[in-house]
């Protein structure tokens, strides 16, 4: 069952399928964003941060303590995973961190009887879900499979605006981290959480032009001074590499 609107709705012979499709759908759409040094686990963490406060508001131990235990395995990988990342956990990491997440939000935020409770989850893993929809949206439209492999995720599309790693995921960290904390303040006051997801937008718009102003200032300096140390040598690297690179 779910709560919405302060009334708790029974799903009956589709209480199953409705909740495989979102353990499934959570799972894949972590792993999905998994397309970055650090990004996954970066917004796994968020996520998780947001779903603790969740859980410590609405009293329920056993949820905070696994999403407590969950942020901090997070934490300490997350130093070793951002670029240059020295470690990567890989799709079964991913999907790991994907299955824990989607398992805990069905019984610490789905259930819950505030009165947008329903909408709480959607809010929080909002990044990743559309990231996902969007990714097979655009595969089905160009006649592909659905699981057919592209460089048109978002963070594949920031780094072809020019961005590095580093500022791609900066950008994505910034957005998952505002809609933790509108998630949060949603179960409070709604109307307070459209406010700052609105002014978030603004500066948000307004870092980004800078972020890509100032990288695109990077680049042309690159290109008038092509023998800047580590340059050449990185292409002439990459070049001799694998197809997989």
């Amino acid at each position: 069952h779910i709560s919405i609107f302060g009334r708790t709705i029974e799903f009956g012979v589709f209480s199953i399928p409705v909740t495989v499709l979102w353990i499934v759908g959570l799972t894949n759409a972590v792993n999905l964003i998994d397309g970055l040094d650090g990004l996954a686990c970066g917004i796994a963490t968020i996520a998780s941060v947001g779903i603790l406060v969740l859980a410590i508001m609405k009293s329920e131990p056993q949820v905070a303590l696994l999403t407590a235990m969950l942020v901090g395995s997070c934490v300490g990988f997350l130093p070793f995973n951002v670029n240059p990342a020295k470690i990567f956990m890989g799709d079964t990491g991913a999907l790991m961190l994907g299955f824990v997440l989607s398992v805990i939000s069905i019984q610490g935020l789905f259930k819950t009887q505030a009165m947008v409770s329903f909408f709480v989850p959607f809010l929080i893993f909002a990044l990743p879900f559309i990231d996902t929809l969007v990714a097979i949206m655009r595969r089905l439209i160009h006649g592909q499979s659905p699981f057919h492999p592209d460089r048109g995720h978002l963070h594949h599309k920031l780094i072809d605006l020019g961005l590095s790693q580093k500022q791609s995921v900066t950008i994505l960290y910034a957005i998952s981290g505002i809609l933790a904390i509108a998630s949060v303040i949603f179960v409070v006051d709604p109307l307070k959480a459209l406010v700052v997801i609105a002014i978030a937008i603004v500066f948000g718009l307004l870092n980004f032009r800078i972020f890509r102003k100032s990288s695109n200032v990077d680049n042309l300096d690159k290109m008038e001074h092509p023998d800047v140390a580590g340059d050449i040598p990185v292409y002439m690297e990459k070049s001799n590499n694998s197809d997989e690179e």
